[in-house]
Order: structure tokens, then sequence, then C-alpha cells
């Protein structure tokens, strides 16, 4: 079973202020259940978070599957796009030149 956790990346989206701290965060739970989507049946408890990810990035995450067997996930935590970063983007508009030919 590590063998098919350790090559795993599980990415989560969430809305994030400008220093990339999140408004709310990514938990074992969140975790557990991305997982149950993948076809892994993992208890929540045997993720081993100590406090739940709270700013975007990457991150290893350990689920202890036995005793003495512990897999490492990769788990990528990224920024939603906020209308007000795509209101700031430059659009790709037609100029205003080509519409003043016309």
């Amino acid at each position: 079973m590590v063998a098919k956790l350790e090559p795993l990346v599980l990415s989560f989206t969430r809305k994030s202020g400008e220093s990339g701290q999140l408004f709310g965060s990514v938990t074992s739970a969140d975790i557990a259940g991305d997982l149950e989507a993948k076809g892994f049946e993992v208890d929540r408890r045997k993720i081993q978070l100590d406090e739940p990810l709270k700013s975007v990035g990457e991150f290893s995450v350990a689920i202890k599957l036995h005793r003495e067997v512990t897999a490492h996930v990769k788990v990528k935590v990224l920024a939603e796009a906020t209308e007000e970063a795509a209101a700031d983007a430059p659009a790709a508009e037609t100029p205003v030149e080509a519409i003043v030919a016309e």
C-alpha cells in the first residue's frame, strides 16, 4: 500500500489572502476524503497532521498505516483565483485602435 500511496499528489484549492494564508484550512478529513475518491480507504485518524494546513504550498503528510509502516503523501494547497485577481490580470481584449478602425 505504501508503494501505491507514495507517488500520489493530492491537490486542494482554497480561498486565500494576499500573504498565502488560507481563509479556511485543509484537514485530515479533507485528505481522507480525497484518498477515498482515489480508491484508498484510510481512516482520518491515521493521517498525521499536527494542525490543519492553513497556507498555500506543498506539504509532505505522513499516513500511519501500521505501527511500523508510514507512507508519505505530497499535498499541494493552491490559492483559488479570486474575482479581484481576475480583474487585475490583463485580459485578452480587442485593442481600441482595431475597434475604431472598423
